[in-house]
């Protein structure tokens, strides 16, 4: 059964923890297939609201923006981090117990979600704590708004080798 049979759209979306790490840009090395993220992010981004501007119409306004579906999950995995729930569920792997969807909530949609990732084996062991992984927070911290200009992919390449977040 494909994720697209067992998630409903309303679902798929819900399984979003909202970091924002999507919308960053990351540079692939067609050589190795080694994926840098870095600290620039989309225009578009809300980054203290964790959230896009332009979300409904972002394919119109972005048009490197790139669909995360049940269908594609698969091959974009690798260049999701790792903490993401679309690339665990792609990876077979539980959620993180910090996942927004184990907040204490009556939404009987969310409730229902959790029932169902249980079931499929999803469901983190030890729900409810707070934060995000430490990478996440630092990659935010030295975040800036990309500048879609002559220069910006001379910056974003710059950007990988000048400012390693090891």
């Amino acid at each position: 059964m494909s994720l697209s049979e067992i998630f409903t759209d309303q679902e798929w979306e819900m399984l979003c923890d909202n970091c924002g790490i999507c919308c960053f840009y990351k540079i692939e090395d067609e050589n190795t297939e080694e994926i840098f993220f870095t600290t620039v992010y989309c225009p578009y981004l809300l980054l203290g609201e964790k959230k896009c501007a332009v979300y409904a119409e972002r394919f119109r306004f972005m048009p490197t923006c790139v669909k995360i579906a049940p269908e594609t999950i698969a091959r974009q995995a690798e260049w999701m981090p790792a903490h993401c729930a679309y690339r665990r569920i792609a990876e077979n792997r539980p959620l993180p117990d910090w996942h927004p969807l184990y907040r204490e909530t009556s939404d009987p949609n969310i409730l229902a979600l959790r029932s169902k990732l249980r079931a499929l084996g999803f469901a983190p062991i030890h729900p409810g704590k707070a934060g995000e992984p430490k990478n996440v927070r630092k990659l935010k911290r030295r975040a800036s708004k990309a500048i879609l200009d002559d220069q910006f992919e001379d910056r974003l390449i710059q950007n990988v080798f000048n400012e390693p977040l090891g």
